[in-house]
C-alpha cells in the first residue's frame, strides 16, 4: 500500500489561547506540552505513517512564513496556502483538488489538526494503520472521540450505530455546531 499524503491544518489563529496564541505567535508554533511546538509534534506524528515529502501543511501566506522559520528543514513547496480563511472544509477541498493533481486519484489523503494532543503516539500509529485498512473498503474514513461535553468550537461526527469492524458509519458531520446542537 501506498503512503498516504498528510495535511496538516495549522491555518487557525489560535484565539482559544489567546494571550499566549497570537497573530504574532500562532497556536502552532507554540510548545503546550512538551518542549516542542504543537506543529513539530504534529510533524512528527505524520512521519510515523510517511515520509516527509508526503506531509503538507495547509495555512494562509503569512503563517506560511513563521512556519518555514521554525521549521527550516520542512520542504519549502509542501504548503497548501488558503486564499482566505473559510475553515476546515474549504482547505481540505483545496488540498485535495492539488494533491489528485500531484498524486493521482486514488491517492490516500490523512488530515490531522496542528493544535490536537495525541498520546501515545503509537497508539495513534496503530489507530491510523486500521483506519488505512478501512478507507480501502469505503473511500471516506473519519476519527474522533467521544465528547466529555457540548462543544461549539469543535466538528461533531454523527454516527449511525451500527458497528461494524470497530467502527462506524458516518451520518452527518457538524463543523462547529451551536450549543444547542451541540448538546
Amino acid at each position: 500500500m501506498k503512503k498516504p499524503i498528510v495535511l496538516i491544518l495549522a491555518g487557525g489563529v489560535g484565539e482559544r489561547l489567546w494571550p499566549m496564541s497570537r497573530v504574532t505567535a500562532p497556536k502552532q508554533l507554540q510548545k503546550i506540552y512538551s518542549d516542542k511546538s504543537l506543529l513539530r509534534e504534529t510533524i512528527e506524528r505524520a512521519l510515523t505513517v510517511t515520509d516527509i515529502d508526503n506531509i503538507f501543511i495547509g495555512t494562509n501566506s503569512f503563517l506560511r512564513d513563521k512556519i518555514l522559520q521554525a521549521e527550516p528543514n520542512f520542504p519549502k513547496n509542501n504548503f497548501i496556502i488558503e486564499p482566505e480563511a473559510k475553515n476546515t472544509c474549504a482547505i481540505i477541498a483545496l488540498a485535495t483538488l492539488q494533491f489528485q493533481k500531484l498524486f493521482g486519484e486514488d491517492a490516500i489523503q490523512l488530515v490531522l489538526s496542528a493544535d490536537a494532543f495525541i498520546s501515545p503516539v503509537d497508539e495513534f500509529q496503530k489507530t491510523i494503520n486500521i483506519a488505512l485498512q478501512q478507507v480501502k473498503k469505503d473511500n471516506l474514513t473519519l476519527l474522533g472521540i467521544r465528547p466529555s461535553r457540548p462543544e461549539t468550537d469543535y466538528g461533531y461526527i454523527e454516527i449511525d450505530g451500527s458497528e461494524k469492524f470497530g467502527s462506524y458509519c458516518v451520518r452527518n458531520f457538524y463543523e462547529k455546531p451551536d450549543l444547542l446542537k451541540a448538546q
